[in-house]
């Protein structure tokens, strides 16, 4: 922790002995805290509150879109107490292919066991998973528009 990873032979424990590879222990990750600042102002800026509403805001948004075709899609996740992620399962397509048909819409979601088979064992997705949808404070209006256009057409 104090001088990171063993130099130019990562199989040892130690810095080498010799000079000047014992005091060269690698670059800092400057562009990684460069990006940290940068996020960290901007959240500063916006402020956690308003962010927390627009995503909340969105989160709504998203659900209402779903409901709408809750005849071909089931809604696993609980409206209140979320985080903004909503999983569901296609009633007429496996989860393989409704993430492949989004995807092709550039519809960016995530499909199966999402490293969890015991939580989708208890909620009875174990037998493939599900889809889950996220937003954030970013989404804007015409995302869910668009989201609710391409599922008219796929439904």
């Amino acid at each position: 922790m104090l001088y990171g990873g063993t130099g130019i032979k990562s199989e040892d424990l130690d810095m080498p002995e010799d000079l000047p590879e014992r005091f060269q222990a690698g670059s800092p990750n400057t562009l990684g805290i460069i990006g940290l600042k940068m996020a960290t102002d901007k959240i500063l800026e916006i402020g956690m509150e308003e962010i927390r509403r627009v995503k909340n805001e969105n989160f709504q948004k998203l659900y209402e879109v779903l409901e709408e075709f809750d005849y071909d899609l089931e809604i696993i996740s609980p409206r209140d107490n979320n985080v903004g992620i909503i999983s569901v399962i296609g009633k007429d397509y496996s989860i393989k292919d409704l993430e492949k048909i989004l995807e092709q819409e550039e519809v960016v979601v995530r499909g199966g066991m999402h490293c969890a088979p015991l939580a989708h064992f208890q909620m009875k997705t174990n037998n493939g998973g599900t889809i889950r949808f996220s937003v954030g404070y970013f989404n804007k209006e015409e995302d869910f528009e668009e989201l609710k256009k391409i599922l008219e057409e796929v439904m």
